[in-house]
């Protein structure tokens, strides 16, 4: 932060040391250093991160909206999305249904995605809150899904 480095720099920096990390009570089962880190940073710095990009940055619908655009098809990110799926890359392929499913919130194939991927981020932690977050809302997306069926 010292240094003016990028929120998102920061973050991919923070650790541990090695001496500390191994330690057994220090697991990150409910709190979780990225978490921490963004916490610090924006204490101390406030929401506005130093990147002019951010000072209005676009909603999901709208980046989504272009994003369609650049793809040019839903069929076509929704098949990325899937390849990403199957590389393991659940956070990728949560931003890109939600950019589909803010434009077109009825996209059952963007859903089913987001549920699968939130899903597989749940079983994958051994933090609790997030654990709990993604599977909270894999459950909802569920019940979204059901009433639009």
């Amino acid at each position: 932060m010292q240094k003016f480095k990028p929120l998102d720099e920061v973050v991919a920096q923070a650790s541990l040391p090695p001496h500390l990390a191994q330690l057994p009570y220090l697991k990150e089962y409910y709190g979780y250093i990225p978490f921490c880190v963004r916490s610090i940073y924006e204490s101390y710095v406030g929401w506005f991160d130093g990147d002019p990009a951010n000072l209005q940055p676009l909603s999901r619908k709208e980046l989504g909206a272009d994003i369609l655009k650049l793809a040019g098809s839903t069929e076509k990110i929704l098949e990325y999305a899937a390849k990403t799926q199957k590389e393991g890359r659940h956070r990728a392929v949560l931003e890109l249904c939600e950019m589909i499913l803010a434009n077109d919130p009825q996209n059952q194939t963007a859903r089913a995605m987001k549920i699968s991927s939130l899903t597989a981020l749940g079983r994958s932690t051994a933090n609790a809150p997030m654990a709990n977050y993604y599977s909270t809302f894999a459950t909802m997306e569920k019940m979204k899904q059901e009433k639009s069926s």
